[in-house]
């Protein structure tokens, strides 16, 4: 009897996280991290957000690739420099985004397949 062979997943390994790292009113600069706390590295990472305040992203990004529409966005490393996280690395990526109100905005939650 022949077993079909299922692929299994690895267990996510990586904080995610979104930061506001300057506000203004109607905007702002936002970074995503995502670091490495398994024991192999990351070959390539894939990570989105659903904002629930009506950010959105509005600018250019930097270390990274976003794509989407408000509310939801993905970032990837877009075969960047910063695809491949070591155990304990940090590969992290910027862009601006815009709010009404963005000194006090909601800080989304960052997920993904690697993200714990």
């Amino acid at each position: 009897q022949v077993v079909p062979q299922v692929p299994v997943k690895p267990a996510p390994t990586a904080v995610c996280k979104y930061d506001v790292t300057s506000s203004w009113w109607g905007g702002g600069i936002a970074s995503v991290s995502i670091t490495n706390q398994g024991t192999e590295t990351l070959h390539g990472w894939l990570v989105s957000w659903t904002y629930s305040d009506g950010s959105y992203v509005s600018g250019n990004a930097w270390n990274g690739v976003v794509t989407g529409s408000a509310p939801t966005f993905t970032g990837s490393d877009g075969g960047g420099w910063n695809k491949d996280i070591a155990p304990g690395g940090t590969a992290s990526f910027g862009f601006v985004f815009a709010g009404q109100d963005a000194m006090n905005a909601n800080i989304p939650k960052v997920t993904g397949d690697i993200c714990k």
